[in-house]
Parts: structure tokens; sequence; C-alpha cells
């Protein structure tokens, strides 16, 4: 597990203002091979994936497996094997985090596609 997240859901659901902060780092996370990021920022924007992805992928359980589509199923399959953590050395977080990024953008999408499991879990 990504043992940098202490509580995998945040205290409040994803208003827009932090879903858009998640899919800006997101963004980030997904720059040019050419703009590496320094350790402390792949850190900063890891912690922020991670801690919000999570949340974003158990909304996504608690509407359940017959309610996804295919590509929600992926999606929780690969957040789930990214929560192993990444390899060795700085290209190892790099490359983990631009995984992470690539399936929370995911995860934001099919949660906005399932409202209704987002006010059940954070209890709207």
């Amino acid at each position: 597990m990504l043992s940098h997240v202490a509580d995998p859901l945040p205290a409040a659901p994803l208003d827009a203002d932090t879903r858009d902060a998640v899919s800006a780092a997101c963004e980030r996370a997904l720059l040019s091979h050419r703009q590496m990021p320094t350790p402390e920022d792949v850190a900063t924007v890891t912690a922020l994936i991670t801690t919000h992805g999570a949340a974003l992928a158990a909304a996504l359980r608690a509407k359940g497996p017959d309610a996804r589509s295919d590509s929600a199923a992926i999606a929780l399959r690969n957040w789930d094997a990214l929560s192993k953590g990444p390899g060795a050395g700085a290209f190892g977080t790099w490359v983990h985090l631009r995984a992470l990024a690539r399936v929370c953008r995911s995860l934001l999408h099919h949660t906005e596609t399932v409202p209704d499991a987002i006010s059940e879990w954070f209890g709207r």
C-alpha cells in the first residue's frame, strides 16, 4: 500500500475546486518527458494524487461492480496495482507518478458519471 497516505479518504467530498486541483496535478505529472520534476515535486504531487485517487476509487467501488463500466473496472484494477508503490530510484518514482496520474484521471472521469456513489460515500 501507499505508506505516505495515512487516511485514503478526505474529510470532505471532492468539491469542484478539489477536483480541479487533482486534475491539474494529473496534468502536471504528465508533462513532457523532457520536463522531469524535482524529487520534491514528485513527492508533493504523488501525495495529492494518491490521497484523492484513493477516495475516488472508494467512491467508484461503492457503486458496486454491476454498475461499473469495463473501463472503470480496469481503472480500479490499475489503481490497486499501483498502490503497491514505485520502482527504485528517482526515475522509478516519476514513472509511478505518471501512471498514478493517468489512472486518477480515469477515476475522476468515472466518478463524474456516478454522482450517487460519491454522495452516498460522503454522506450527502
